[in-house]
């Protein structure tokens, strides 16, 4: 592709490339990023953002209690209440994920904390031969419940990465590490690995539940194009990361998959830790669009008022951002134009000027 597709009057990327398969080569630098790039990860972050305005936080036991059922949910959707274009979608199932001190302690028998963390949406059969493919979503929230900050305080440790591998994964093409094998943060590979089998309200692991769904998603739509992308926020964008890989490692060769992670935890040296550990194993390509709240004029500015830290981390905030960034030396200037609103959903980021 051409750098004059970074214009988005001239030609459009393919479908292929918003989500990598040319590393994004043109859509990004030079400023403005692309448009339908642009678009693009805005709707991965509504897919995210669509867990967090149903979630229930009222303390249960029982994780069903966190939210609307399947059927619920997904005529939200198709409403347009939760997503933009929800009408497009369909949900096919709901995705929970195990934390807590117990879910840290692998002998533990009682009760762990089990709460619904994400959910998986494919495009409907009229988008989908529009479209020449079958889209699937998977959308992962960030920390909401107090039991989840355990898991987050747990991933300064790092442990090996194996409860992702299967006995069948092909380990005769990996590259160790410099301590002999790849390592991941064992608070986020907890929440997606514990089962809460000592629970009276029993349910799989997040990663057995989330292969069964691909797995059953591939058989349904055997015949059909697919493509799959894993998006979340902060917690969830670690959990989008390890789901993601989880299928690539374990058997999904013929299907591109995609992780688009808004404010995911990092690694002190993450290019270290893809191209030593990972990338002979996995074909994988990575980018980082890094923005600066800084840059809005929207926005209250950090450093002349004190702002809470997790006002910054906001997922809304950044999507208000990503909408406008034209680049670090070029003036802030929304492309898609989300509703100013939402940016103080969660947060008071908002200018007393600019309330809607």
């Amino acid at each position: 592709m051409s750098t004059s597709s970074i214009n988005p009057t001239v030609t459009s990327p393919t479908w292929e490339e918003p989500p990598g398969s040319n590393n994004w080569n043109g859509l990004l630098e030079p400023p403005p990023m692309n448009l339908v790039l642009r678009k693009f990860v805005l709707r991965c972050g509504n897919f995210a953002e669509a867990i967090y305005d149903v979630f229930d936080n009222d303390l249960s036991v029982y994780p069903s209690a966190n939210s609307l059922n399947e059927v619920q949910y997904s005529s939200l959707l198709t409403q347009g209440v939760c997503l933009e274009n929800g009408k497009d979608y369909q949900v096919v199932s709901f995705l929970y994920a195990v934390s807590g001190l117990e879910s840290l302690l692998p002998n533990y028998q009682g009760d762990r904390i089990s709460n619904w963390m994400g959910f998986v949406a494919v495009t409907n059969d009229q988008v989908s031969t529009k479209n020449g493919r079958r889209e699937i979503y998977v959308a992962w929230r960030g920390t909401v419940r107090d039991s989840e900050w355990v898991n987050n305080a747990d991933a300064i440790r790092m442990v090996s990465i194996d409860p992702l591998l299967t006995p069948q994964t092909d380990r005769s093409l990996w590259r160790p590490s410099e301590d002999g094998e790849p390592r991941v943060h064992s608070g986020f590979l907890k929440a997606y690995t514990t089962t809460n089998g000592g629970s009276s309200d029993a349910r799989p692991s997040a990663k057995d539940e989330f292969g069964a769904v691909i797995q059953n998603l591939k058989t349904k739509y055997l015949n059909e194009k697919l493509s799959i992308i894993v998006t979340g926020h902060s917690l969830g964008g670690s959990l989008a990361t390890l789901s993601a890989f989880d299928l690539v490692a374990n058997g999904i060769r013929n299907i591109p998959v995609t992780v688009v992670a808004f404010n995911c935890p990092g690694d002190a040296v993450p290019s270290l830790l893809v191209m030593g550990s990972f990338y002979y194993y996995v074909p994988v390509r990575t980018t980082k669009l890094e923005v600066d709240i800084e840059k809005s004029p929207k926005l209250k500015k950090t450093l002349i008022v004190v702002i809470n830290p997790r006002d910054k981390h906001g997922l809304e905030v950044l999507l208000h951002v990503v909408d406008g960034w034209n680049g670090p030396d070029n003036e802030f200037d929304p492309k898609v134009n989300k509703s100013l609103a939402l940016v103080n959903k969660w947060t008071g980021m908002l200018r007393g000027t600019y309330f809607p």
